[in-house]
């Protein structure tokens, strides 16, 4: 039985390093060795045994090392601000695109008679589940659906008086298409998410205390799996501002919440955005360096530090970028609008970067035991898929996807596999297992 390595390394596919002397007729031959131990680490007097489950390198191992690649938990904050497909047309009352209907509304401060505004042609019930006789025609005034079309209510046919027309084809659509087709992904294995929208409405307009953003509609669950999120999607409407900075420090507060309950997992944000930031409760631009200050702060947290990814979605955001720098993530990522199609695959590519950078396949070497040198041309990453061993190809560029490289061959401090490796080897629940002793399989290209 090979004997566990002291000094073992937490990373969450389970990984076993193994620690190997000499290999005999193995899938790469064996590495010129130095010293009394022979190859891989010198002088390495561990005894291996049978049962290790290394198939061809199972010869070789004297001792083991085990680890897991550590799973990955985005938490998603979702822009739904009237821009990103509100679908409410409103001129002024009697102009020809809406109507206008006198009613008589019964609220907590006595009758009034308000005017609502909607598009001409609907036929249905009014409903207007928020208004009140005190918080009419305000910024924006109360909503409501006619028919099942977006209308708004206010005490004056000039307090219709707007022009609000979002197509949600443009944004709202793909963004939600490509959101799904990530969270189905099988290539999301290893990978939890949660969600949560802004802004959040309440019965006095927009919430703008950052706890009403602390609890997402979708908590943090295990992917693959789309439908909480394609459910949570279908039941929000686009409507309001882009109160960034209150959104942005709720969702920084349920992030850490989760990382202190998965302390050995990596944690993140997802910022996807169409607009600017704006103060909360009213379209006035809010300065970009607020909204950096939450990141970056979130991001220097000496107990949990909390990068912010950011998407970007429309033109001229080039703002975005300075919440992404105080996350820590350099620069957001801005997708184009005016092809449907091409806007979900640029958002979707974007996602994907996202769960690449964090959700890599990196295992660091482990420390030759004192007085030990490590031969660097001496390893070899076995892949174990289904209780099948697969000894992987160093592969330095990844051509194809597959294999493995170090991160530095001329100085490795980790063992990196190739995306297609990575992805199938979470998605399969496989194992991986770094044997030292055995020539390097492919050979080592610097």
């Amino acid at each position: 039985m090979l004997r566990p390595h002291h000094g073992t390394t937490l990373l969450a596919a389970s990984l076993v390093v193994v620690l190997a002397n000499a290999c005999g007729p193995a899938d790469a031959g064996t590495a010129e060795g130095v010293g009394d131990g022979g190859p891989g680490f010198v002088n390495s007097s561990n005894d291996a045994g049978p049962g290790s489950g290394l198939g061809s390198l199972a010869a070789c191992a004297t001792s083991q090392q085990e680890a897991t690649l550590k799973p990955l938990n985005l938490v998603f904050l979702y822009d739904k601000s009237g821009s990103m497909g509100d679908k409410m047309r409103i001129s002024s009352c009697g102009g020809g695109d809406v109507v206008c209907q006198t009613l008589t509304l019964t609220g907590p401060s006595g009758n009034s008679d308000l005017y609502a505004c909607y598009p001409a042609g609907q036929l249905g019930a009014l409903t207007f589940p928020n208004a009140t006789s005190a918080n009419y025609n305000g910024s924006p005034c109360p909503s409501g659906t006619v028919g099942g079309e977006p209308a708004i209510l206010c005490a004056s046919p000039a307090g219709c008086s707007q022009t609000l027309f979002f197509d949600p084809a443009a944004k709202w659509v793909p963004v939600g298409q490509a959101v799904e087709t990530f969270f189905a992904d099988p290539k999301s294995a290893g990978l939890s998410a949660s969600m949560g929208f802004f802004p959040k409405q309440g019965a006095g307009g927009t919430m703008c205390q950052p706890s009403a953003y602390e609890t997402p509609a979708v908590a943090m669950q295990a992917l693959p799996n789309a439908a909480a999120f394609k459910g949570a999607i279908a039941s929000e409407t686009p409507r309001g501002n882009t109160p960034t900075e209150i959104a942005l420090k709720g969702t920084i507060a349920y992030a850490k919440t989760v990382a202190a309950a998965r302390p050995n997992e990596i944690t993140a944000i997802v910022l996807v955005s169409d607009g600017d930031p704006t103060e909360c409760g009213d379209a006035t631009p809010q300065a970009i360096g607020v909204v950096k200050g939450v990141a970056q702060a979130a991001a220097a947290d000496a107990k949990t530090p909390l990068k912010t990814y950011v998407i970007g979605v429309g033109a001229s955001l080039t703002n975005l970028n300075e919440i992404a720098a105080g996350g820590g993530t350099s620069t957001a990522t801005l997708v184009t609008v005016g092809n449907p199609a091409k806007t979900s695959a640029d958002l979707l590519a974007a996602l994907e970067a996202i769960r690449g950078k964090e959700l890599s396949c990196n295992v660091p070497l482990p420390s030759p035991p004192d007085g030990k040198k490590l031969d660097i041309n001496a390893v070899n990453v076995v892949a174990n898929v289904n209780g099948v061993d697969d000894v992987l190809t160093y592969n330095k560029d990844c051509t194809g996807g597959t294999g493995w490289h170090y991160d530095d061959a001329n100085a490795p401090t980790r063992v990196e596999l190739c995306p297609a490796t990575c992805s199938d080897i979470r998605a399969k629940k496989g194992k991986l297992s770094i044997a030292f002793g055995c020539a390097t399989k492919g050979g080592v290209v610097r």
